[in-house]
């Protein structure tokens, strides 16, 4: 397993780096947003260990773009930060979870694996099973209703496919404009997708989560 490491502070970097390679894990280390940036045209990794304040890209607008490519490699912020704004940031740039320094080995090594268990699992299922006899096919993102595939067009199965990779979490509506438009768009078009969708589908599959955003369950 490949792990991305983004940590400033060296002592701190080679404490961690240490810790992930006794566990067997290889791991890449920088210390500025750039240098990390770089890597990815040379490296795929299975996990991102993120610091916030570093050089260059911070971890932020790092995670940010690489969820925009498409990466969804579990990412983990590892941060002095602790309020509930720059958590509730973390997660709306796509962070899997959030460790709050100072943290002790043992809790970095519990929550790495358990990031990739989960990662594992997801990869191991073909057929999602969905709510309201929907069930979602991860080989060739395909929706799929009484097991026969929904008839949707492009930027509808990017809505659906967003929505299913982030199950059980309420996404924000520019979050969804981002993966699905890349481009700044009225809401009003959201919406629009929205409604057009839901008349194909069972309105009861897409959840409104009033004034926070859209989820399937």
């Amino acid at each position: 397993m490949k792990i991305l490491l983004l940590e400033d502070d060296f002592a701190l970097r080679e404490i961690v780096k240490d810790e992930l390679e006794r566990l067997g894990y290889r791991v890449y280390d920088y210390a500025d947003g750039v240098s990390a940036m770089d890597s990815l045209f040379e490296n795929t990794y299975d996990l991102f260990l993120l610091d916030i304040n570093v050089p260059g890209i911070n971890g932020y607008e790092f995670l940010k773009e690489i969820r925009e490519t498409g990466n969804s490699s579990p990412a983990i912020f590892i941060s002095s930060y602790s309020d509930i704004d720059h958590l509730s940031k973390g997660y709306e740039y796509g962070c899997n979870d959030y460790i709050r320094k100072p943290f002790s080995l043992k809790e970095l090594e519990l929550r790495v694996k358990q990031q990739l268990k989960i990662e594992v699992i997801k990869a191991s299922e073909k057929i999602l099973e969905l709510n309201l006899d929907y069930k979602y096919d991860t080989d060739t993102n395909t929706l799929l209703y009484m097991d026969k595939p929904v008839k949707l067009n492009q930027k509808e199965k990017l809505l659906i496919d967003f929505l299913v990779k982030n199950r059980g979490r309420t996404v924000s509506s520019d979050e969804i404009v981002d993966y699905v438009w890349d481009e700044y768009i009225d809401m009003n078009s959201l919406r629009v997708l929205i409604y057009k969708l839901r008349k194909k589908l069972q309105s009861e599959l897409i959840e409104n989560v009033k004034g926070i955003g859209y989820q399937i369950s």
